[in-house]
C-alpha cells in the first residue's frame, strides 16, 4: 500500500518502509528542478603557505611576488545532493603570458585523496574575461563523504604583480525544489 500525505497525521505510527514510499510519493508530486548560484569572492581565499605575499582588495586578489607562482584555497559549501553544472572564474590580465588557474576540488573525508571536478584557467585574453568549465566530474555533491574547495594559482610571469588578478568564481548548480 502506498501512502500519500493525506494518509498520515503527525501522531500516526509510520513504518520505515512506508515512510520511504511516502517520501517518494511527495517527491514525485513536487519535483521542480531549480538552478542556483554560489559565488566565491577573492576575500574567501587564503594562501597555501604563510610565506606567500599577496594582496586582497574588495574586487580581486593578486600575487605580490614578481618571481613566484602562488597558490590559494577557499572552501565551498553546497547543499548535499546538488548537481554542479558549471564552474566559471573571472580574471583580469595585463600580460597575456601571466596565468591563473582555478580548480574545483573534491577531497575524501576518509583519506588524503583529492579529485579535480572542474578547471577554469585564465585564457590568453588581456583585460577582463571569464572562463567556464561546464564538463563537471563527479558533479553530485556528497557532504557525507567529501569536502569541497577551490584551489587557485596566480603566476605573474616574472613581471609586474598587476599582470594577473583573480576576481571570483560562480558555481552553478541544480537542486530538487525543497532543498535549502
Amino acid at each position: 500500500m502506498a501512502l500519500t500525505s493525506a494518509d498520515v497525521a503527525a501522531h500516526d505510527d509510520v513504518l520505515a518502509n512506508d515512510h520511504n514510499t511516502l517520501r517518494s510519493d511527495l517527491r514525485d508530486q513536487d519535483c521542480d528542478i531549480q538552478t542556483r548560484y554560489f559565488t566565491v569572492s577573492p576575500a574567501a581565499f587564503v594562501p597555501q603557505l604563510d610565506t606567500q605575499s599577496f594582496k586582497i582588495e574588495p574586487t580581486y586578489i593578486q600575487n605580490n611576488t614578481d618571481l613566484t607562482e602562488s597558490w590559494y584555497r577557499a572552501g565551498v559549501n553546497l547543499p548535499h545532493g546538488a548537481i554542479v553544472t558549471s564552474f566559471k572564474a573571472y580574471w583580469h590580465r595585463v600580460d597575456a603570458a601571466a596565468t591563473g588557474e582555478c580548480d574545483l576540488v573534491r577531497s575524501a573525508l576518509t583519506g588524503i585523496t583529492a579529485d579535480v571536478m572542474a578547471t577554469a584557467d585564465s585564457d590568453a585574453s588581456t583585460g577582463y574575461h571569464s572562463v567556464e568549465d561546464a564538463i563537471i566530474s563527479d558533479a553530485t555533491i556528497d557532504n557525507t563523504a567529501y569536502t569541497y574547495s577551490i584551489n587557485m594559482s596566480l603566476d605573474p610571469n616574472d613581471s609586474a604583480t598587476i599582470d594577473v588578478k583573480f576576481l571570483g568564481v560562480v558555481i552553478t548548480y541544480t537542486i530538487v525544489k525543497g532543498l535549502p
